[in-house]
């Protein structure tokens, strides 16, 4: 359709054209949100380690692969549930009374 209005021409678009163009621009704007989703979750460290703070009872441990089994206190364990495997990764930890064990030499 289309009017003259003093010599100009106006063309205005079917209704179906505009709403191609409505959900041609809309799903350009997912993808790009998409994308950028994406790309905000590579750049997050997925191979860090968070420190907690456990208190409880070790029930063994291997000084050589310093590895403990850990019963944390206030959870009570089931006769059927496995240990608990924990990595102690820093040299300069202490137990609960304060002793600091002897560093290893190599």
């Amino acid at each position: 359709m289309s009017s003259t209005a003093q010599g100009r021409v106006t063309v205005v678009p079917a209704p179906q054209q505009r709403r191609i163009s409505i959900t041609l621009a809309a799903i350009a704007a997912l993808v790009a949100a998409g994308l950028g989703s994406y790309q905000i979750g590579l750049a997050r460290d997925r191979h860090s380690a968070t420190a907690v703070v456990l208190t409880g009872t070790v029930v063994w441990s291997n000084e050589q692969t310093r590895l403990i089994a850990f019963d944390p206190d206030g959870i009570v364990r089931e006769p059927d549930d496995g240990d608990k495997i924990y990595s102690v990764l820093t040299d300069n930890w202490q137990d609960a009374e304060g002793t600091v064990p002897e560093p290893k030499q190599s």
